[in-house]
């Protein structure tokens, strides 16, 4: 602390983590006021009433290497973090008008929050700095590298939003779901898709399926609709869902639901070296597991946990008919 007076609570807020190949770790996150990573105001002044964000590396040890921090109008955090090839660090964010990134700048409508990506090398010199525009909100909640110089990423939209070529449009609900594939190497979006339905639709998280061919996202939805062959109709407000797609496509391949009575959340997923899924969120009531062999659970409050693993979903699907090879009876 350099003995500035502020008039806000000092506060560094870790929100994203990942790992490099070396076993260096990489925080994203937002700090308010004075502190270690520096004031949080868009003009560099003293008063700390806003919230920026921060990248931090730290070694194996626990020895912080850098910290840099990136600057907008209004509150910001990072969402994901994800570490490429190179050990080059990815995150995502949010801005509200515009957002600068060291010598890297994005621009969007003012009063929309709409998403940010950008590179920061393994040395902690921002590369890099792309904006997802839409007609109104554009949230990116997940970001994932591929292993082949791809990023996949999720969120949700409130209108419309531009990837390259291809605009994802509302189908008329709060929100509807999105995924994204973009090439690093080139700089240039490879595909984009939604999901969802005529009500909320927010996905939360995805991953990369072990052998890169395949993406799954976790979703909260209160719409009715299909992922390729699989039907959904939610029991209460918000349902869990689980979606499985083509990384190389964007092609919805196949998805499972868990739905309560009340609502339930889905938070974040991990993906074994198997194949198994697991999933972890929030629900309220009675939740029912059995479209993946599991069992219901009841809550003794007005939330608790839940903690969802699933096997097989993220089978082969060689000819890419949404039905899993160990399933079809002509996979090729």
């Amino acid at each position: 602390y350099d003995g500035t007076t502020v008039t806000t609570l000092d506060v560094v807020w870790g929100t994203a983590i990942d790992i490099d190949s070396s076993g260096n770790v990489i925080i994203g996150g937002l700090f308010i006021g004075n502190t270690d990573v520096g004031i949080a105001a868009d003009s560099g002044g003293t008063s700390g009433n806003d919230a920026e964000i921060f990248v931090a590396k730290y070694s194996s040890s626990g020895t912080l290497q850098w910290t840099k921090d990136a600057r907008g109008a209004g509150y910001q955090e990072v969402s994901s973090v994800t570490i490429d090839a190179n050990n080059d660090a990815w995150i995502s964010t949010y801005f509200d008008g515009n957002m600068v990134f060291g010598s890297y700048s994005v621009t969007g409508t003012t009063g929309n929050s709409e998403g940010a990506f950008a590179k920061i090398s393994s040395s902690g010199a921002w590369a890099s700095a792309n904006a997802i525009n839409g007609g109104g909100d554009v949230v990116i909640t997940a970001i994932a590298e591929t292993g082949t110089s791809d990023l996949l990423m999720s969120g949700y939209l409130t209108s419309d939003a531009s990837f390259g070529s291809t605009l994802i449009a509302s189908v008329g609900g709060e929100t509807f779901g999105w995924i994204s594939s973009y090439n690093i190497t080139s700089g240039s979006w490879n595909w984009a898709n939604g999901l969802g339905g005529s009500s909320y639709d927010i996905i939360s998280d995805i991953a990369v399926a072990p052998g890169g061919n395949s993406g799954i996202v976790v979703m909260s939805s209160a719409s009715s609709f299909s992922v390729a062959s699989d039907s959904f109709s939610p029991l209460g407000f918000n349902d869990s869902i689980v979606a499985v797609f083509d990384a190389n496509t964007g092609n919805w391949l196949r998805g499972v639901f868990a739905g309560s009575t009340a609502n339930d959340w889905p938070q974040s997923m991990g993906v074994s070296s198997a194949g198994q899924v697991v999933v972890g969120g929030l629900f309220a009531d009675t939740i029912d597991f059995s479209s993946t062999g599991g069992s219901s659970h009841t809550s003794s409050g007005d939330f608790a946990p839940y903690i969802w693993a699933i096997n097989g979903i993220l089978a082969d699907d060689s000819d890419g008919d949404g039905v899993s090879d160990e399933e079809d009876n002509c996979p090729s």
